[in-house]
């Protein structure tokens, strides 16, 4: 992926383009401010489910006699 440095932020060749077709009627010194503000949103990434949990979580209530859960359809298993 191309990136470019502008402000101490990389920003994608991609947003790059956005932006000139974005503010290309307005002045040079907004195109610039839009180009180095930073973004407002954060991602936390991929998050990895832990399938050994769920299924000790899983097998404890089974061998606990709590089965209930696994005959209901309103509960979603893998997000406990």
């Amino acid at each position: 992926m191309l990136t470019i440095q502008i402000g101490g932020s990389n920003k994608s060749l991609l947003e790059v383009i956005r932006l000139i077709s974005i503010c290309k009627y307005e002045r040079l010194e907004k195109f610039i401010a839009k180009l180095k503000r930073p973004p407002t949103r954060t991602s936390k990434g991929r998050q990895k489910i832990n399938h050994e949990e769920i299924f000790n979580l899983t097998y404890r209530q089974v061998m606990s006699g709590d089965t209930e859960l696994l005959y209901s359809s309103e509960v979603d298993l893998v997000i406990l």
